[in-house]
């Protein structure tokens, strides 16, 4: 829980935490946000390439997870998490360990499991505007849990409107219709920003109905797939899509096998004419 979180983080590194996990579950609900470490004050700039992290670290379960985590992590402005799993052992990492105590961390967490919040994290080397989460309006089976969404907002220096960041985890183990009405409610936040944005995550697309549906809503708003240079995997959950921006290169790193999703690398510029 939020509280064991505090006894191992309390003072400089544990920013803010808001604990409204337990508001009624409205359309859309606001989950609840973890910080470590210091935001940036550096701004973002047109002239800067954007260089991207995507991994579903699965919880660090996995041998070398927090080794290879360090290893992605070096030269990297922008790292979206899923299954980001905050025991003392992983607080310790992103907030003592170089290179990730020089990121600032936003945790979304979704479910707590085995008395630590699991959820996704927007890590950055920028200042943002805003940040916030959404649960999800449907639940997975069984279990009865909710994913969580992350929407930060960067102001870009030589740009007008701001970048939109989403990190998402989507809703698993359910039908097209149900998938359909987690991804519904991203498209809905989408729908409100007229800038450039950056949609990326674990979106469990494992069948081509879901895949189709999710490509399809993204080019209504201009969003493009940002296609890896070698693409061997045989479901392809995780994706980063991006408007306004460019893809230098979209690498996988099948040489990381502690999860039990491939890491995605990217370098993105911002279009000219923007």
């Amino acid at each position: 829980m939020i509280k064991l979180l505090f006894s191992f983080i309390l003072g400089s590194s544990l920013a803010c935490a808001s604990t409204n996990s337990q508001e009624p579950l409205n359309d859309p609900p606001t989950g609840p946000l973890i910080y470590l470490n210091p935001p940036h004050k550096k701004l973002l700039s047109i002239e800067n390439k954007i260089n991207i992290l995507v991994w579903n670290v699965y919880k660090f379960n996995l041998p070398n997870a927090y080794s290879d985590f360090r290893k992605l992590a070096i030269k990297k402005d922008l790292i979206l998490l899923q299954e980001n799993y905050l025991t003392e052992k992983t607080v310790k990492e992103h907030t003592s360990n170089k290179p990730l105590n020089k990121f600032h961390h936003i945790i979304a967490p979704f479910v707590v499991y085995k008395n630590y919040e699991t959820g996704v994290s927007t890590a950055t080397r920028y200042k943002y505007m805003n940040t916030y989460s959404l649960i999800s309006p449907v639940y997975e089976p069984f279990v009865r849990t909710r994913k969580t969404t992350s929407y930060t907002y960067f102001k870009v220096k030589g740009l007008e409107l701001p970048l939109l960041v989403i990190n998402v985890h989507g809703i698993n183990f359910v039908r097209l219709k149900t998938f359909k009405k987690h991804m519904e409610q991203i498209f809905a936040e989408i729908k409100k920003h007229n800038g450039p944005i950056i949609l990326a995550g674990d979106f469990n697309t494992h069948t081509r109905g879901r895949t189709k549906y999710f490509l399809a809503e993204a080019k209504k708003y201009d969003i493009e797939l940002l296609h890896p240079e070698i693409d061997n995997r045989f479901l392809k959950l995780d994706h980063i899509l991006a408007r306004g921006l460019k893809a230098n290169f979209v690498r996988l790193r099948y040489d990381i096998i502690s999860s039990d999703h491939l890491a995605i690398e990217a370098q993105l510029s911002f279009k000219s004419g923007l």
